[in-house]
């Protein structure tokens, strides 16, 4: 499950009250071309696309906190929504596992 990411001991926060980052379960992480060749792999660094439902959701400056887990800070939302979209805001630090993200590129 997606959550918030918490400054307590390096825990993390659930918030049932907003929705989790999905990604359809027959659909692979897209990575985006890097060079002359295919990204194929997450990257300290990198800049993810989330999913809230059609909106997509940028996340920069990946961090890899665990096996298939990852900590990053939301960049913004598609489509100009402004600062906040379901309860997440620009600027916020969240985690989320491999499994939530659509899309990776490089920075």
């Amino acid at each position: 499950m997606f959550s918030r990411a918490s400054a307590t001991a390096g825990g993390t926060l659930g918030l049932p009250d907003r929705p989790d980052f999905e990604r359809p379960a027959s659909r692979e992480v897209f990575f985006a071309r890097s060079g002359p060749l295919i990204k194929t792999r997450i990257l300290d660094g990198d800049i993810v696309t989330l999913k809230l439902g059609e909106v997509s959701v940028i996340v920069h400056s990946i961090v890899s906190t665990s096996a298939g887990r990852y900590r990053g800070t939301i960049a913004g939302f598609e489509k100009g929504l402004g600062l906040t979209c379901e309860g997440y805001s620009v600027g916020e630090a969240v985690e989320f596992t491999e499994r939530q993200m659509f899309g990776c590129a490089g920075p």
